[in-house]
């Protein structure tokens, strides 16, 4: 959850017009959203699958 929200703070700052912003900048904030919204999807995926490993492993024990 927290990737995410970095990834969408850093996708305003590449929308917010700014005058001093250059091209290079854009671009390595876009590049960064990316890699972060990637990770936070993946975080996410692996979290589900260890809570159902885990709901398993609790149903077997019972």
């Amino acid at each position: 959850m927290v990737l995410l929200a970095v990834s969408v703070f850093m996708f305003i700052g590449v929308l917010i017009p700014s005058e001093g912003k250059e091209m290079q900048q854009t671009s390595v904030m876009m590049i960064a959203t990316i890699l972060f919204l990637a990770a936070s999807f993946f975080s996410f995926k692996k979290a589900t699958s260890y809570k159902k490993q885990l709901n398993e492993l609790d149903g077997e024990a019972k």
